[in-house]
């Protein structure tokens, strides 16, 4: 054979595997993704996540399967997402508890929530309401602050455990303010509440769909809803800042990750997907239908908001002795 047919033989073998493997490279996600949630299955939050990824399974051509991986307070599920090979198949939901609280409050925390995890998107996040038993006489933000601070020591407030977002965001709370109040903690916000009814306890912060029954009731006082617009949900109860509180912003929020390491063009791939998904209107309504409301943030704006919780955190767990020990 000649040189020239061996060049020419050479040349066209090369073309015809250029297509190949462009195609390759191309070819994620060719078979179904892994979506581990740190918690159980069943909740409202775990609905909302999975209403996301049924839709983002249709954007992708491959179904995103959500598997449930509880225990720890979160740390089992997120370790999952964190060892998992950044290959695109396997990404997972972190929540401020696994994002924020862990990170800044336990000294046994295994990873970075910015460095050990590949950001993709917030989804959406929920605020806190905060009320008060009726026989306290508390009705606006203006009370609480003025009895926290005449009356120190006087009024307890429940949480749904040591560290976990309602008793962080109480303690910050009582950091702005200049209050002081006692901590009771519970073992899950459905206690803490039945608690405050009671009469055992006279504040509370939580969600507005858990306690909207009792307050038009008249068993408790809606005092303000932590956020920076009313809830769709109460628009009756005026927001922090409607009461001289804007940085008072208090709330949970659920966003997708993947591990480190995963390549920049499946990452954007993904957090579009995703993002897109998210903000399909059944998929909305599907979501403030849970009393959350939609946050479809970029990476960069996820990785900027974890690192200055944490900061905040750390910083206040430090000067009120707050750590995770469970």
């Amino acid at each position: 054979m000649s040189t020239t047919r061996r060049s020419l033989l050479a040349s066209m073998g090369a073309l015809a595997a250029a297509p190949h493997l462009s195609l390759h490279a191309q070819a994620w996600p060719a078979r179904p993704i892994t979506v581990i949630e740190p918690f159980a299955a069943g909740g409202a939050v775990d609905g909302a996540v999975r209403a996301i990824a049924e839709k983002a399974s249709t954007i992708l051509g491959q179904t995103l399967v959500v598997d449930a991986r509880p225990g720890g307070g979160t740390r089992i599920g997120t370790e999952a997402i964190r060892r998992a090979a950044p290959d695109g198949y396997t990404i997972g939901v972190m929540v401020s508890a696994s994002g924020v609280n862990i990170p800044a409050l336990d000294p046994r925390s295994t990873y970075d929530p910015v460095r050990d995890f590949t950001p993709l998107t917030l989804a959406f996040d929920a605020n806190y309401i905060i009320v008060a038993h009726p026989s306290t006489g508390i009705r606006t933000m203006a009370d609480l602050i003025d009895y926290g601070r005449k009356n120190p020591g006087k009024l307890s407030y429940g949480s749904s455990g040591i560290g976990t977002s309602t008793h962080m965001w109480m303690e910050i709370l009582q950091e702005m303010t200049r209050t002081q109040l006692v901590h009771v903690p519970y073992k899950g916000e459905a206690a803490a509440l039945q608690d405050l009814i009671g009469g055992h306890i006279q504040v509370l912060l939580s969600n507005p769909s858990l306690v909207k029954g009792h307050v038009d009731a008249g068993r408790a006082n809606a005092i303000a809803y932590a956020s920076q617009r009313r809830a769709a949900l109460m628009p009756q109860v005026p927001t922090t800042g409607e009461q001289g509180l804007g940085d008072f912003i208090a709330g949970g929020w659920v966003a997708f990750i993947g591990p480190a390491g995963l390549s920049p063009d499946v990452a954007s791939r993904l957090t579009q997907a995703l993002r897109t998904a998210t903000n399909q209107p059944d998929v909305r309504e599907r979501i403030e239908r849970a009393t959350f409301s939609v946050r479809a943030l970029a990476p960069d704006e996820l990785t900027a908001q974890i690192r200055s919780e944490v900061e905040k955190l750390r910083a206040v767990g430090k000067a009120r002795g707050v750590t995770l020990n469970d």
